[in-house]
Order: structure tokens, then sequence, then C-alpha cells
């Protein structure tokens, strides 16, 4: 049993001293950015927590860095404290599920790399999907899109291509 508990203390001293390891920096006051890699002042490329401010004092964002890149969760916030968007890093380069919000909390968009493509889902104010646009991987080259007001998931329309670039541009886009 003493054994164990020496085991236990430690685990928990070496597992508190990893924790505390993780830096956290300051946009444009510990932090910057140098060539597109976070650097700290003496010009070394970050690893640890890189936290940006409004004017006000209230949390921007935070991004978890490895080597002055993006490695892990990226959360930016409104000024009220809300979160805006979500999203998730490996060497720079976005993967997986990203997110975002309204101020209110409602979820607007979301995003999933699927088999070389992005498929991004739009939703109004009131959580109803609005559209299912698939892009290229780079997120900028639409292939497809479909309209779903009103209609539900499964029953979505397809969109022409100037329905598609208008919608892309922040126009009102009718599908019949």
């Amino acid at each position: 049993m003493k054994r164990f508990l020496g085991f236990l203390f430690v685990f928990v001293l070496l597992a508190s001293v990893a924790v505390a390891q993780e830096k956290t920096y300051v946009m444009d006051k510990d932090a910057f950015n140098k060539d597109d890699i976070i650097v700290d002042s003496s010009g070394k490329p970050i690893t640890g927590i890189v936290k940006g401010y409004y004017e006000s004092g209230a949390l921007q964002g935070e991004a978890a860095f490895k080597g002055g890149k993006m490695n892990g969760v990226l959360k930016e916030y409104y000024e009220s404290g809300a979160l805006g968007r979500e999203e998730t890093y490996k060497d720079d380069k976005l993967i997986g599920v990203t997110k975002e919000y309204s101020e209110s909390g409602a979820l607007l968009r979301e995003g999933t790399f699927k088999e070389g493509k992005y498929i991004r889902k739009d939703y109004d104010e009131y959580g109803s999907l609005q559209v299912i646009i698939t892009f290229k991987d780079d997120m900028e080259t639409p292939i497809s899109g479909k309209c779903y007001w009103g209609l539900g998931e499964g029953k979505g329309l397809t969109m022409n291509s100037a329905q598609l670039a208008n919608w892309l541009k922040g126009l009102e886009v009718i599908c019949k």
C-alpha cells in the first residue's frame, strides 16, 4: 500500500510539473507573428497557449501552439464573452469539425473535412438548416450546394452555379 501511495504521489507531482510547463502568451505583448510562425520576444517559436484580448480587456481568442504553429483548438469570442468560433488545427492546417456561433449561442455554421472535401452547413438564427455546400479542401472553391429552407435535411434542392455564387457573396438566394 505504501508503494502505491508513493507511486501516486510521484505521478501527481510529475503531472503537475507537466501542466505547469505549458506557458501562456499574450499576442502582440510576448507573442509575435514572424513569417507565419508565432514566436516569443527572443524569436523562438512558441509552444503553449496564445491569447488575444479586445481593447476592453475581454478575451478575444485563444489557441494552442507547438513550434510556432497552431496545434490544437482555436477559440474566438465575442467581446461579450460568448463563444464565436471553435476550430481544431494540426501544423497550422484546419482539421476535423469547425463551428461558428451567433453571439446568442445559436449554431450558424458547421464544417467538416471528409474525403478531401470540406462540407459546410449554414443555419439561420433559429437553428434551421439553410444550405449545405461542398468545397474542395481549400475551403474556397465550391463544388456543389443544396438549399433546405423549410424542407428538412433529407429534402434539399440542388443549387445552380449562380445561386451558389450569390449565396457565397452573402446575397439572397431563392431555391425552387
